[in-house]
């Protein structure tokens, strides 16, 4: 993950199907970022087949590259509280210190190069999924630039929710 390359799809399978297997799950669970594959989109109709379970809806969270790579980038963590700013979106104190003087850090996969790197992946590998689902009738699209709450609702009322 940290050189912007995607998980290995024999791992992120066994791991979902290890987590919708348990008790809180039985009656629904919302998946973030899987599959991101075609393949990995098979697998988990094939693990849901078995337990009597299908997909509701598919979101596609639609951003522009650029704002994508700026919202990763400008993270930052405290050193030691892990306190998550944004150098735009909820900035620290200073740009290089956090509450209490902490030392603030960018995380190696929020760098540009890996960042773009893994934006590249996903249009080579996930993207075909975007086809996949909508020929399915499951995607639902969402803006997703916009307030935190505008989005929220635009997610919820694209899946059916009030």
């Amino acid at each position: 993950m940290s050189a912007g390359l995607l998980v290995p799809d024999a791992v992120v399978i066994g791991l979902v199907q290890e987590r919708i297997a348990q008790p809180d799950a039985v009656v629904g669970f919302v998946l973030d970022g899987f599959p991101r594959t075609v393949a990995q989109a098979e697998s988990l109709e094939r693990m849901l087949e078995s337990t009597s379970k299908e997909i509701d809806d598919v979101v596609l969270l639609e951003v522009p590259d650029e704002l994508i790579v700026e919202r990763i980038t400008g993270r930052r963590v405290g050193e030691t509280s892990g306190r998550i700013f944004h150098l735009k979106y909820d900035p620290p104190p200073s740009p290089d210190r956090g509450e209490a003087g902490e030392r603030l850090l960018q995380r190696a996969d929020d760098r540009e190069d890996v960042v773009r790197k893994r934006l590249a992946e996903y249009a080579a590998l996930t993207a075909p999924l975007v086809a996949w689902y909508a020929n399915k009738g499951l995607l639902r699209r969402v803006d997703g630039v916009g307030a935190l709450d505008d989005v929220t609702a635009s997610l919820f009322r694209a899946i059916g929710v009030n």
